[in-house]
């Protein structure tokens, strides 16, 4: 887990905040889309909209697919937003009665919509929770359609980053429990027999489709956090009482996926939650419905998408013998100050596929033919402190004939003495530009 002095940092910030404080939040790198769970709605992430407005943060609105004009309505320029699913005011059962891909589609046009009247931005960030981490990557994997008869809606290239709340990417035992015990589910706004339901029910089609990653994969330039919830007791003791932790934690076994893990306690509130005692004993408990309003959950998200942000910039596109190749570095530290301390690392991907690692003496071989140099993978500065600001790193004169093609830099701050190889340990975006040999 992250740590956590660091986490209350921000929750007290995040909290004051939205009791009228006037401390702010640095404005995030993209809008960003609350996307909520089943039977609820835009309204369960309350407390978040309160917390950001208050630390300066723009609301852009609550925007919703309407089906019989196919437009989005309720989208103004913002920081963020707190979607609804058409679906959202279906009483008596609220947000169910959407297929996953017909969800994923309205996430979709969402996007469209907020980029629309966002134009400096070109992508957004999803934060989705439970069943809405599943909207949003139908979307991604290619999956999302307006219904059974329409062609699948191709991703569009246009999310950053992915981050999910308590999400059942293998399903949840809600789906065969609410068979078993349908007056219990009906009681609390859930229907047994609801489309979302039933593709809840681990290894139904709908989730069998979603999770075969070799037909459709997650895209790789997207960034993805798992926010996995604990302190449930019953069917689903070791996650959230409703999720399990294997399936909260899915994404974290994805080979090649920029991935980070956070799991969080999620406490019992009088506003959420449900528990169920025989005698003295708690036979059940989830707090699954509590975690759009945790503090921790919220502070968890804000901390993954207000990371320390890196760019690269070259003063020219092509070079050629005789031009002088200058590499700048551009940072912008993030919340909360502890994650802006890390070894930064900065990579030279050549021609051919060798890689080279930028050190305080120059240029290092540290990847030839798919193999890693011994002791080479060395960070060009350690426990370095990330401030708002530019420099050069590398005016390089090219006084020979190189091998033709890209030259790609990269750079990422990484926590301090681990390794770049596993993008769990990344503290910041990484950063890439390229300039081409001629």
């Amino acid at each position: 887990m992250r740590d956590r002095l660091a986490l209350l940092i921000l929750a007290v910030l995040l909290v004051s905040a939205a009791a009228g404080g006037a401390e702010a939040l640095s404005k995030p790198p993209f809008p960003v889309i609350f996307v909520h769970g089943i039977a609820t709605d835009a309204g369960a992430w309350m407390t978040v909209s309160q917390g950001l407005t208050g630390a300066g943060w723009v609301l852009g609105g609550s925007p919703e697919f309407v089906q019989v004009s196919q437009t989005v309505t309720s989208v103004s320029a913002g920081d963020f937003y707190t979607m609804n699913f058409s679906d959202h005011d279906a009483a008596p059962f609220r947000s169910q009665t959407l297929s996953f891909d017909r969800q994923g589609f309205e996430v979709s046009a969402v996007v469209q919509a907020v980029l629309a009247v966002n134009p400096d931005a070109q992508k957004v960030i999803l934060v989705a929770h439970s069943m809405g981490g599943l909207a949003a990557r139908e979307y991604l994997q290619g999956l999302a359609r307006l219904n059974a008869a329409a062609a699948p809606v191709p991703y569009r290239g246009d999310v950053a980053q992915l981050i999910v709340i308590a999400t059942p990417h293998q399903g949840s035992p809600l789906g065969t429990s609410c068979l078993a015990f349908a007056a219990v589910c009906v009681s609390v706004g859930v229907n047994p027999t609801s489309v979302a339901v039933v593709e809840l029910v681990p290894g139904s089609p709908a989730l069998t489709a979603l999770n075969d990653l070799g037909a459709r994969p997650l895209p790789a330039d997207v960034r993805y956090e798992s926010i996995a919830g604990l302190g449930g007791v019953g069917p689903a003791s070791d996650g959230d009482g409703i999720v399990t932790r294997a399936s909260q934690e899915f994404l974290a076994g994805v080979p090649g996926l920029g991935h980070r893990l956070q799991e969080l306690i999620i406490p019992l509130r009088a506003d959420c939650g449900h528990v169920v005692t025989i005698g003295n004993a708690v036979v059940f408990r989830e707090v699954h419905t509590c975690e759009t309003g945790d503090p921790g959950a919220l502070v968890a998200a804000v901390d993954a998408i207000l990371q320390p942000r890196l760019t690269l910039t070259v003063n020219t596109s092509t070079i050629s013998v005789g031009d002088t190749l200058t590499l700048t570095l551009g940072t912008e530290p993030g919340f909360p100050d502890q994650e802006n301390v890390g070894d930064l690392y900065v990579a030279l991907l050549v021609p051919g596929g060798d890689v080279y690692v930028l050190t305080a003496g120059g240029f290092s071989l540290a990847f030839h033919g798919g193999v890693v140099v011994p002791g080479a993978l060395q960070p060009f500065r350690s426990s370095t402190i990330v401030s708002s600001g530019t420099e050069m790193i590398l005016s390089a004169p090219i006084v020979t004939t190189i091998p033709a093609g890209p030259y790609t830099f990269a750079a990422v701050l990484v926590s301090p003495g681990t390794t770049p190889a596993d993008a769990g340990n990344w503290l910041s975006n990484l950063a890439t530009v390229s300039s081409t040999f001629k």
